[in-house]
């Protein structure tokens, strides 16, 4: 009987050690040093609401990008132009079972219910509804309740300066949200009062901004020195002037295309932001005088469209930048695409832009979300037109550069 009485007790204790919560060190996952601009904690977050908690797991071959990247964009590669198919992309950059094994025991050791843990379609995201208490005891955080300066009634909910993951699991996730990220899109204002806003000025549509291309979108507004009082286009000035001769120099970039009819480049904008022609062609005067005159091919997103009626360069500093330096590094023989994102109502965010590369996306995990994207046709009176999905070939290089600080 003390036999198997050990034995049965043994049994328990191993059964038990299965399931205890995982016993390696927390460490900091990802922290912050400050929160964006106009965001300001008023109060911890109540611990019985219900979080939407989303695990992105880590990628297998990032390191390996560059390599595939090459081999079928570099003109000598025996696999030049032979660009992957979805199914390809997805296969290669899928979570290893290794990664939803170990996150999804974490959790359910660490009290969820199995039935509550889902994993996505494409194998890269684990999504369970948890309770901030949940949440703050799973990530060693706190939560808390952050407010706009613009609109008190503007609320999001964001963890406290940092999170920890056990140091076995971390190594198998990328990103936990919602908890360090600013990414809710400011609410709209009733139409008739937007209308009038934006009517009135370019100063009270800035204070009323909802979209990624509005100025001060993210952690600050771009900023000028004002005019220059000569070019320095010497390299020993690099360090005081970025001129394309700099990026050459510094990106060992000096190539002659072979096959540009095989290669499309885009740079992606986000309306109100809006290149100005005569800008354009004043950079080309002094740095590629071939170029004067030239433009980017428009592709028109959601109503997108080179908008005149707001200006300056917190409406058009960024879109000049990037379009004069692409086009610039680029030359003649190689075309660059536009796309332009969003109405000069509603804007644009990243889902609507990947609506128009990728028809799955209009509805995959359903869809846009009103309170970060916008919606189309136009509830406001702008593009009355369908939601662009898949409408536009993504190009094999495409551009970015919108939101908070890269």
């Amino acid at each position: 009987m003390i036999f198997a009485s050990a034995v049965i007790a043994a049994l328990f204790l191993s059964l038990g050690a299965a399931r205890a919560p995982s016993s390696s060190a927390p460490i900091v996952h990802e922290s912050r040093s400050n929160v964006p601009a106009g965001w300001t904690a008023v109060r911890r977050a109540d611990p019985g609401m219900i979080l939407p908690f989303r695990i992105g797991l880590a990628q297998p071959n990032l390191d390996n990008i560059e390599a595939f990247l090459m081999d079928v964009s570099h003109p000598e590669s025996p696999n030049y132009g032979k660009h992957w198919s979805p199914a390809k992309v997805a296969a290669t950059f899928r979570p290893s079972n290794e990664a939803v094994d170990t996150v999804r025991t974490w959790l359910v050791d660490s009290g969820l219910s199995e039935d509550r843990v889902r994993l996505s379609t494409s194998g890269g995201w684990l999504h369970a509804n948890v309770t901030i208490e949940e949440a703050e005891r799973l990530l060693g955080t706190e939560y808390y309740v952050y407010q706009h300066s613009d609109d008190e009634d503007l609320e999001h909910i964001a963890c406290h300066e940092k999170y920890h993951l056990p140091e076995q699991v971390s190594k198998h996730v990328e990103i936990v949200t919602p908890t360090l990220h600013f990414d809710v899109k400011p609410r709209r204002v009733p139409v008739q009062v937007e209308k009038l806003e934006r009517r009135s000025s370019a100063s009270s549509s800035a204070a009323n901004a909802h979209a990624i291309g509005q100025p001060g979108f993210g952690t600050s507004f771009l900023k000028t020195k004002g005019t220059l009082d000569a070019l320095l286009s010497d390299l020993a000035y690099c360090d005081e002037q970025i001129v394309p001769d700099c990026l050459r120099v510094l990106y060992s970039f000096n190539y002659t295309f072979v096959a540009p009819e095989k290669n499309t480049i885009a740079i992606v904008e986000y309306t109100p932001q809006a290149y100005v022609a005569s800008d354009l062609d004043l950079f080309f005067s002094n740095f590629s005088p071939s170029q004067v005159g030239e433009r980017p091919v428009l592709y028109s997103i959601d109503g997108g469209f080179v908008q005149t009626n707001q200006t300056g360069f917190d409406y058009n500093g960024e879109s000049n930048l990037d379009l004069e330096y692409a086009m610039t590094l680029v030359g003649l023989n190689q075309k660059v695409q536009l796309y332009q994102a969003g109405d000069d109502v509603e804007g644009a965010s990243f889902n609507n832009l990947l609506d128009a590369l990728d028809a799955s996306y209009c509805t995959f995990e359903g869809g846009d979300d009103p309170e970060f994207d916008s919606i189309y046709p136009d509830p406001y009176g702008g593009y009355e037109g369908p939601e662009d999905c898949g409408t536009v070939t993504p190009a094999y290089v495409m551009s970015t550069s919108y939101g908070y600080n890269e």
